[in-house]
């Protein structure tokens, strides 16, 4: 009997003494341990402080009941799930900043307060978080109303009770733009500088500081600048914040390119002071097809569409069109975009741009200097326009007058001497000698005086001519209204050139006295008036012939009576008005135009 009480003594001690190791074993395999907690950016890490190596990816993650995560399911930010002894991992879990009380379970019974399931706990910012209960009986935390108070992030080596935890104690204080605010507006593209001057309010704490510059939408830290002020000036346009920070040794993750919720280590971030960075882009502009510069005839009454187009993207709140006078700057015109029709303008060179620019921005109005633009602001490259508009002035006969009359066959000289009154504009310039029944062109002279003497019977109009480069037809036999290219024809100086008989009356000087003849208003839209000078009563005819040579328009009538002629109907343009005295066939031609 005793015999048997010994050896069941001695299952129980062998058992005993089993459990003892075994629990041993468990005790030294559960070593994973909460060793990090950040609330501020829900990053923690785990350690393995036991001997041997712990797979933690079927652990389980929680806050309390219904919120929990199998920690395999979550992607490490630094290190795996199979730890060795000493080694860590560092994984993003969201926690609550204020508050909170973080559970690590071996298995996903969360009811359970074993030691071996409930291996790790941590609370702070308050007591009695969900699950405090169980890892006090675990053994996991010594105190249900202990809590780690203070900054995080936190970190312990072993865990197990609040005083086993330190605190962050950085404090990087409040800044404040110098005068009060904490947001500005700059130019960020304007090549001006645009220095932006912050301080600290109050006492910061930590054994490092610095300032740091993110992106406000990204976080991507920008810059890492020594200290205030701050010029952003010629960097991209956005909205940044500057913060200054303070912080203890081991801070990583301080450096530019980087995201600031990167940053892992004790640390405090001021407030931020936001800037708003303008930079207006204007991109570049063309014409459509390519190239930056076009001639135009800006005087030839036909229309000259420039058509400009953007050539990438623009960057501003508003944008525009300004023209300049390409050798002033003045700014000729704000159009509302292209095509940019510049007929009938001056002759010159102008500059069309592309602007975009913020709110604010004055000076923009026809009349001022583009010089003179003030406000954040960006002009495209200029497309050149280069304005011809040729200007052939006046031209009278010496002395005054615009018609004459010769005897074209009496082998006498007849020299008409032109002159030309104003001054004319155009890259060349000439004489031109038409047909005034047909608009032949029957000579090109170098210049006055003009001698007819021996040619046939008729009347004919001599002409300045100023003209760029690039005219075709100006050759004897063309017709001037075949001209084309960029010019501007002078008014006429029209010389009748008598024959035989006709000569006779030249002589006594009658011709020119009892035909001498008005048309006004001259040019004209509706109707011309014809008066005369009447010295002899003649019966006579009217006609109107256009530059081509056809006839218009003709009637009888006498030169004792004014007469009027509708021209409503006819196309604008230049036409000769023959008057021809039936009785002897003497005629008088007179140029008229319709506008």
């Amino acid at each position: 009997m005793k015999q048997k009480l010994q050896f069941k003594t001695m299952i129980k001690v062998i058992i005993t003494l089993s459990l003892f190791f075994t629990g041993c074993l468990i005790s030294s395999a559960q070593g994973a341990t909460f060793t990090s907690v950040n609330p501020a950016t829900d990053v923690l890490t785990i350690t393995n402080t036991g001997s041997s190596m712990v797979n933690i990816t079927d652990y389980w993650l929680c806050l309390g009941p219904g919120t929990y995560v199998r920690v395999g399911t979550v992607t490490p930010i630094s290190g795996d799930y199979m730890l060795s002894a000493d080694e860590s991992v560092t994984l993003s879990y969201n926690v609550t900043e204020a508050q909170d009380g973080l559970s690590l379970f071996s298995t996903n019974t969360f009811m359970s307060s074993d030691p071996s399931v409930l291996v790790s706990y941590v609370q702070w910012g308050a007591a009695n978080q969900p699950r405090v209960g169980q890892a006090v009986t675990a053994g996991g935390w010594d105190d249900v109303n202990n809590f780690v108070s203070g900054n995080g992030p936190y970190t312990t080596v072993n865990g197990g009770s609040a005083a086993a935890w330190s605190t962050c104690e950085a404090d990087a204080a409040a800044i404040q733009i110098v005068g009060g605010g904490t947001e500005a507006t700059i130019c960020a593209n304007d090549g001006a500088a645009d220095p932006i001057d912050v301080e600290i309010v109050g006492m910061g704490v930590g054994a490092n500081n610095g300032w740091v510059i993110t992106d406000q939408g990204t976080g991507e830290i920008l810059g890492l600048p020594p200290g205030p002020p701050f010029d952003l000036e010629g960097v991209f346009a956005g909205v940044c914040d500057v913060w200054y920070i303070r912080y203890e040794d081991g801070l990583t993750g301080l450096a530019m390119g980087n995201n600031v919720s990167d940053l892992m280590g004790c640390f405090d971030l001021s407030n931020p002071v936001s800037i708003t960075r303008n930079a207006p882009d204007a991109a570049a502009i063309q014409i459509v097809g390519g190239g930056t510069e076009a001639t135009i005839c800006a005087n030839d009454g036909a229309a000259d569409p420039i058509d400009v187009e953007i050539v990438g993207m623009g960057v501003g709140a508003n944008n525009g069109w300004v023209i300049t006078d390409q050798g002033t700057g003045e700014i000729l015109g704000l159009p509302p975009g292209p095509p940019f029709d510049l007929e009938g303008v001056f002759a010159g060179v102008c500059d069309v741009w592309y602007i975009r620019y913020e709110d604010g921005l004055t000076g923009l109005a026809m009349g001022n200097n583009v010089s003179d633009l003030m406000g954040c602001f960006d002009l495209s490259n200029p497309v050149s326009i280069t304005r011809n508009a040729p200007d052939a002035a006046a031209i009278q006969i010496v002395g005054g007058g615009t018609e004459a009359s010769i005897c074209a066959d009496d082998a006498i000289p007849d020299p008409i001497n032109v002159e030309i009154v104003g001054t004319g504009v155009g890259a060349n310039n000439g004489w031109v000698i038409t047909d005034q029944g047909t608009g032949e062109i029957l000579g090109l002279p170098p210049g006055p005086p003009f001698d007819l003497e021996g040619v046939f019977a008729g009347v004919c109009d001599v002409w300045y001519i100023r003209y760029e480069d690039g005219l075709t037809g100006l050759a004897m036999g063309n017709n001037v209204s075949d001209l084309s290219g960029c010019f501007d024809l002078s008014n006429p100086i029209s010389i009748t050139r008598l024959a035989g008989t006709d000569c006779d009356a030249l002589s006594i000087d009658e011709f020119d006295t009892a035909f001498d003849f008005k048309v006004f208003p001259n040019p004209s839209k509706d109707v011309v008036n014809i008066s005369f000078n009447v010295t002899r009563i003649s019966d006579i005819e009217i006609q109107v012939i256009d530059m081509l040579g056809k006839q218009v328009y003709t009637i009888n009538a006498t030169n004792e009576e004014d007469i009027f002629i509708d021209i409503s109907n006819l196309e604008n343009g230049t036409y000769f008005m023959n008057i021809t005295d039936i009785a002897s066939g003497n005629r008088i031609v007179k140029r008229m135009i319709k506008n």
